[in-house]
């Protein structure tokens, strides 16, 4: 409603083409550079510099992985919902573990199951092969009904952009006006959530100070270029490493996060190299970090020690990483849970990540089980999300 709202009195819509463009371009920029004169080729250079620029704003592979989950498009994980087929509305798309097999659900309780079928169909003038399920790809599920006179298709696009595209933007108006009219499946997110945290490692905060090295030297360089004749010209004359070399330095030296390792025994080390600490660049400072962020959060649960934080102004900002969990490739710290099939404890390990782990309903470690590895009680104490709840034991 409140989109139609907004549309009924806006001015453009009367215009069309490029010149309702145009206006809406430098509508934008007034808002966004109140001072400034505004044109439409500066304010399509603002756009752009502001979103849709690799070397100004980047994603990365976590964002772009966050922002898949969030707008459910990180197929075939996720369900999409899609709205008006040739056939009827689909409800949802279900893509098994294994990738085999697909179930596409119609909203009149019609659904259809079939194999990953290798069929080559045209969406756009393109051939597409409706098996490309994995991640990254441009997704495409199909199915092809008997007959051949109908092909549901679902095609994802932008799905490994490094930096955002139109069609985000679209799905994130679209979520938030969701969230706004509190429809069902839109969440408020919790920053306290392990989901929403991760490890920056070494690694990480190096090659940060690396790349801030190698743009101080590529300023040199230019600067260098400008003044130099072309004909004397070499590598030795235009290239000094020192930028480099000092950004690296300095961060050893005197970042906050570097430190001298705890050596009084072997296990004073593994103990110094396990702590994690939420204070530093980029982090939060003694007097402006609260009390929620100090808090022991549910998400922590086999992933960080509840116990073991100092006392005093840091107490709840630096704490330890628990005895099983370990850091994926994304910096999402995982925990390892055995699975349970139909009430069996089985001997299948899986690491979820916070995020993952909130789709499960999860029993405790200390359950009672029979010694065929089932769950003994009619009622078992489970955990859902934040709230303990009392489960069957299939349910597990």
């Amino acid at each position: 409603d409140a989109i139609q709202v907004t549309l009924a009195k806006d001015p453009v819509k009367e215009r069309a083409g490029d010149k309702a463009i145009q206006e809406a371009l430098i509508e934008i920029y007034r808002r966004l550079r109140p001072g400034d004169p505004p044109t439409v080729e500066s304010a399509r250079q603002l756009l752009q510099t502001l979103f849709f620029d690799p070397r100004r704003y980047d994603l990365g592979k976590v964002g772009r992985y966050k922002l898949n989950r969030k707008l459910g498009v990180d197929a075939p994980l996720g369900f999409r919902t899609l709205v008006q087929t040739t056939g009827g509305e689909f409800a949802d798309v279900k893509v098994s573990r294994d990738r085999k097999e697909f179930t596409l659900g119609l909203r009149d309780g019609r659904e259809f199951t079939g194999q990953m079928a290798k069929v080559t169909v045209r969406i756009d003038g393109e051939p597409a092969d409706v098996r490309k399920l994995e991640k990254g790809a441009r997704v495409v599920l199909g199915l092809v009904p008997t007959n051949k006179d109908v092909l549901y298709v679902i095609s994802q696009e932008g799905v490994r952009h490094p930096v955002t595209v139109r069609d985000d933007i679209v799905e994130v108006v679209r979520y938030l006006t969701r969230l706004h009219n509190e429809d069902e499946g839109t969440t408020v997110d919790d920053i306290d959530h392990l989901g929403n945290r991760r490890v920056r490692s070494v690694g990480e905060l190096l090659q940060n100070q690396f790349r801030i090295g190698m743009l101080r030297m590529e300023r040199v360089i230019r600067e260098r270029m400008t003044i130099q004749e072309t004909q004397q010209i070499t590598p030795q004359l235009l290239i000094n490493i020192r930028p480099v070399v000092a950004a690296i330095k300095e961060f050893f030296g005197s970042s906050q996060l570097s430190q001298f390792m705890d050596q009084t025994n072997p296990l004073a080390e593994l103990t110094h190299k396990r702590r994690l600490s939420a204070l530093g660049p980029g982090g939060l400072s003694r007097e402006r970090a609260g009390f929620e962020v100090r808090d022991v959060h549910t998400s922590h649960y086999g992933r960080m020690c509840p116990i073991e934080t100092p006392e005093g102004p840091n107490i709840g900002l630096i704490s330890s990483l628990a005895t099983f969990a370990r850091v994926n490739d994304l910096g999402f710290i995982e925990t390892p849970y055995r699975v349970v099939r139909d009430g069996n404890v089985t001997r299948r390990t899986e690491f979820l990540t916070a995020d993952q782990e909130d789709r499960y309903i999860i029993a405790q470690a200390n359950a009672k089980i029979d010694e065929r590895g089932r769950l003994v009680e009619s009622r078992v104490s489970a955990r859902h999300g934040h709230e303990i709840v009392l489960v069957p034991p299939d349910k597990v």
